[in-house]
């Protein structure tokens, strides 16, 4: 069976992949802010992620990349998804942000389904992917233009920008 095994202090090889950021409370050093802390706090629940029994296949009569995943991420827990090549691992991740609907069962974040279209922005303000090469993950060739990406990409109006990007770098020793 080909599915993502997912369990703390576990190991399945040699290979540690973390491939699901969360950030939750107030933002520091990078973390994307929310609209408002107090609206963050409202619909933040005690599971940040929950994985119902979910299955995805990326074509129908396929062997499903992942079959069957139930997990809860806790406030304040880190986990790291292993596996081998394959495994479905990157599936899950792209699950938990939304860029992939489950064909059954149910991934929430925050509290808000990911498969609502009216919260996806919010969801992926909330749950990020870091890429395995860091080749994969640069845009620009200039580091402010690959901040800007980034706000660009969760809708920070142009005209605040600029600030954005001097603190983001200030807070990691960049400027």
């Amino acid at each position: 069976e080909n599915r993502a095994a997912v369990s703390p202090g576990q190991r399945e090889d040699a290979g540690v992949t973390p491939v699901i950021a969360v950030c939750f409370g107030k933002p520091q050093g990078g973390c994307p802010p929310f609209h408002s802390y107090e609206q963050a706090e409202v619909r933040m629940s005690e599971k940040l992620i929950e994985v119902d029994n979910v299955t995805y296949a990326y074509a129908e009569g396929e062997t499903p990349a992942v079959r069957g995943v139930s997990l809860s991420v806790p406030k304040g827990a880190f986990y790291a998804i292993l596996g081998r090549n394959g495994s479905g691992k990157s599936t899950l991740a792209k699950l938990m942000n939304g860029l992939y609907a489950p064909a059954s069962g149910t991934v929430t974040v925050c509290g808000m389904d990911t498969t609502d279209e009216k919260s996806i922005w919010e969801i992926r303000r909330r749950a990020g992917m870091v890429f395995q090469n860091p080749d994969n993950q640069l845009v620009a060739t200039v580091v402010r233009e690959d901040v800007a990406f980034g706000l660009e990409n969760i809708g920070v109006p142009t005209q605040e920008m600029p600030a954005r990007i001097d603190q983001a770098l200030r807070d990691v020793r960049l400027f």
